[in-house]
């Protein structure tokens, strides 16, 4: 029960992280399909986050997206559109297989 409860509050972290990469890219000018995608990115995680019953599962979350949260949220501090578009890609796919990997 602890471990879950660590690891929603993981999940409300990276929820949190991306809401501020919004807040951000919408103040410097980062493009409205960008995003978008950060957005879809927030959605993909807020559907992830029920499906996690794990030690395992928060495990392999943070590892698999906590770098690229972080990346992410750098490179639309930084209004780093090319980068902040390939972090958002790349964790969409990584969200998607997690959820893909969850269900079975």
């Amino acid at each position: 029960m602890e471990e879950t409860i660590r690891g929603e509050y993981l999940i409300f972290g990276y929820m949190g992280d991306l809401e501020d990469a919004i807040r951000f890219a919408k103040k410097n000018g980062i493009s409205g399909g960008t995003i978008k995608g950060i957005e879809t990115a927030h959605g993909n995680l807020m559907e992830l986050g029920p499906l996690l019953k794990s030690e395992a599962n928060y495990k392999r979350l943070k590892e698999d997206v906590g770098g690229l949260i972080e990346s992410l949220v750098k490179s639309v501090r930084e209004s780093n559109e090319d980068n902040t578009l390939g972090c958002v890609q790349q964790l969409k796919e990584k969200l998607k297989m997690l959820k893909s990997e969850t269900l079975v």
